[in-house]
């Protein structure tokens, strides 16, 4: 069974009677009321507190945590560093609002697509290179012309030896 926890891209910060996630962030802060219950709830999540020391029913428990869910704040993602495209489920996990758990589901569609691209010339060549990057595996690319010099200063797809060439 997969923990939830809080995302550590959202970390709580108390201020006045709230507890924000994602202080300062327009569009992605949420909050909820700053309670004793409440941050014991977080503490357990977070894995600070064992879930046997609160005082309440395991069914008003699971009704804290779907709240904590329904507002975005929890997540089942690994953070693991190794992992090629960490960074961004990382990312996908900090500007998720839905009550997704899974960031990872983002970078799978990514890998998963099929980009069509127009025009390999100075901006179609560095867009292919970057949705590359980002997971992308599979490309259709279309563009008719030859490589020339110009290209060799606007891409680092093409080198000398590729001016000429299709």
């Amino acid at each position: 069974m997969t923990l939830l926890k809080i995302k550590k891209t959202l970390q709580p910060l108390i201020v006045e009677e709230k507890i924000i996630f994602g202080f300062g962030q327009d569009g992605i802060d949420r909050s909820i009321e700053k309670s004793e219950l409440n941050i014991d709830i977080l503490k357990v999540l977070n894995g600070e507190k064992e879930r046997e020391q609160l005082t309440i029913s395991t069914e008003e428990f699971n009704n804290k945590v779907k709240v904590l869910k329904d507002l975005g704040l929890l997540t089942i993602n690994d953070y693991d560093k190794q992992h090629k495209y960490s960074r961004n489920i990382n990312f996908f996990e900090w500007m998720d609002i839905s009550n997704n758990t899974d960031p990872s589901i983002y970078q799978r569609k990514l890998n998963n697509a099929h980009v069509l691209i127009v025009g390999l010339g100075g901006i179609g060549a560095n867009v292919c290179e970057i949705l590359a990057r980002l997971g992308i595996q599979t490309f259709t690319i279309i563009d008719n012309d030859q490589i020339d010099e110009t290209n060799l200063t606007r891409q680092g797809t093409y080198f000398k030896e590729d001016i000429g060439k299709n």
